[in-house]
């Protein structure tokens, strides 16, 4: 079982990975009606409402703004996990590979972030007739307004369209990450798995959040070259 669910987060981030733009989450769940194909209701309006505050309260309270603040050279992790994509990489396996370019409130916050998401699956605001399948885009759409919500858009002068391209450099990022969790941690909601031990089962889920970071660092970089 512990294999599927590493051979299903990787696949999954295998996949999301080779887009350069992902679809807005809200859009994405508003086009939907957030139905399930019987016509079931998903999450009322109101539960929607009452699951995103309830969700960022949570991450207020533990403080996970690192997983978007690393301390450490995200740029050199990415490099250097990319040749571990397609094997089944467990988290230790990615503190001894990266050795001392490591950052522990980074990794302990995606741990926080990975649960939270988790218990979002098993919200009682749902429809407890839905499937937890069934829930993954209001999860994303949840992920990615907590996401929006927390993270500021640091932006400074420089020439015209610089402040454009910062933003939608942050909200990409934003996006991958929301879109990547909920994907991931579907496998380990079915189980009701939480804890160090479920993200270590999904590596490939961490490998995933890191080349986000990195690709975010990058799409920055370029928007100060082109516009300061």
């Amino acid at each position: 079982m512990r294999n599927f669910f590493k051979t299903f987060a990787l696949l999954f981030l295998m996949l999301f990975t080779t887009f350069s733009c992902s679809e807005d989450p809200a859009v994405k769940v508003a086009s939907m009606l957030r139905e399930t194909s019987s016509g079931a209701e998903i999450i009322s309006e109101r539960n929607l409402t009452l699951l995103k505050e309830e969700a960022l309260t949570k991450f207020r309270q533990q403080g996970l703004r690192r997983i978007f603040s690393p301390n450490f050279d995200i740029k050199r992790a990415n490099d250097t996990l990319r040749h571990y994509q397609n094997s089944n990489i467990q988290m230790s396996d990615i503190r001894n590979i990266l050795g001392t370019n490591w950052d522990n409130q980074y990794f302990d916050d995606l741990n926080a972030f990975f649960n939270l998401a988790v218990q979002i699956y098993h919200s009682p605001m749902f429809n407890p007739t839905v499937s937890l399948r069934e829930r993954q885009d209001v999860v994303e759409e949840v992920l990615d307004y907590i996401l929006e919500s927390e993270i500021p858009i640091v932006a400074y002068g420089c020439g015209a369209g610089f402040n454009a391209c910062v933003r939608n450099a942050l909200r990409q990022h934003k996006i991958r990450m929301a879109s990547v969790t909920a994907g991931a941690t579907l496998g380990i909601a079915t189980t009701w798995w939480t804890g160090a031990g479920a993200v270590a089962s999904v590596g490939g889920w961490v490998i995933g959040m890191i080349a986000s970071g990195a690709s975010y660092q990058a799409d920055y970089e370029m928007c100060v070259e082109t516009y300061c």
